[in-house]
Formats: structure tokens, sequence, C-alpha cells
């Protein structure tokens, strides 16, 4: 489990209910991890299904440069399941404040597959979509492809 606390943060009512969350969700999603880890085989091999998750408390939500909480803090997390064939999905979340919706969240949700291609290259392709619960004038919603290449510690993506 990943648990990141990025300061300062700006002391609002928004900002106590994000941190009370980020410590219910801590509790809630460590407790779901720790229920569903897979021990490796008695011959030591590893399980074929991974599963991880995430929690964050950020003092701003940026993405390509564009605010998304309005200088506000955010609450974000989310799961991932893997298979040792390469394939995985996931859910990521995030509160938003830029829509005006009755529930201001940022869900994205993704699949794809990544593999070791040589040495320490690796490729990672999917699609991820980025979904807005709620309606909207114009849909904020947007699907995208990407391709990724990674070389040990360095990677590179293009969506």
């Amino acid at each position: 489990m990943n648990i990141n606390f990025e300061f300062p943060l700006i002391p609002t009512r928004a900002g106590a209910t994000a941190l009370l969350a980020a410590c219910l969700s801590t509790v809630i999603i460590g407790d779901a991890v720790a229920q569903s880890s897979a021990e490796p085989a008695k011959d030591g091999t590893p399980p074929d299904f991974s599963l991880s998750a995430n929690v964050s408390l950020a003092s701003q939500y940026r993405v390509r440069g564009l605010m998304q909480t309005n200088s506000e803090p955010a609450i974000q997390g989310g799961l991932d399941l893997s298979h040792s064939s390469g394939f995985y999905v996931g859910n990521w979340n995030s509160s938003i404040t830029w829509l005006s919706s009755s529930a201001p969240v940022e869900m994205d949700f993704y699949g794809g597959y990544t593999k070791k291609i040589m040495g320490d290259l690796s490729v990672d392709v999917g699609a991820i979509r980025y979904y807005y619960p709620g309606s909207y004038v114009g849909s904020p919603n947007t699907t995208e492809l990407y391709l990724g290449l990674g070389y040990g510690s360095f990677s590179f993506k293009y969506s």
C-alpha cells in the first residue's frame, strides 16, 4: 500500500473532510489489501494475480498543468489488479471541484498489457477512461489509448 501526503494543506472545511476520509480510506483499503494478499505457493512460485491499493491526500490536484481542485486539497485512491502474464486493470479516483455536480469526483478506469521485451526495456499499451458521474451540458468524459516505453527507472508514455 502506498500512502502519500503533500503539504502544506489548506486549513479549510474541505481539507478537514479530506483528511478524515484519507484516514478512514487508509484503514479500509489497508484491511482489504491485507485480506486479499496471495501467499506464494508451497514450491515458492509467485501468485498469478496481485492486488495493490493506494491512497493519498494532496494539497491540490493538477493534471497536465490544469488545476482540478481550485487550490483545495484532494483525496485520491485506487486499486490495481495485475496478472503474471502482464495484463492489468485498475481504477483510480480523485475529488475535484471544477465541475458543478452532485458527485464531484473523477473516476479513471484503465486496462492494458505490460511486458519486459529485452533486458530493462519494457512496453506498456492500454486504454484509460476518465469518467465524471452526473449530467452535464457537454460531457467531460473521455477515453484515451496509450503506449509507454520504459528503461530501468525511466519511462515515456504517449496518450
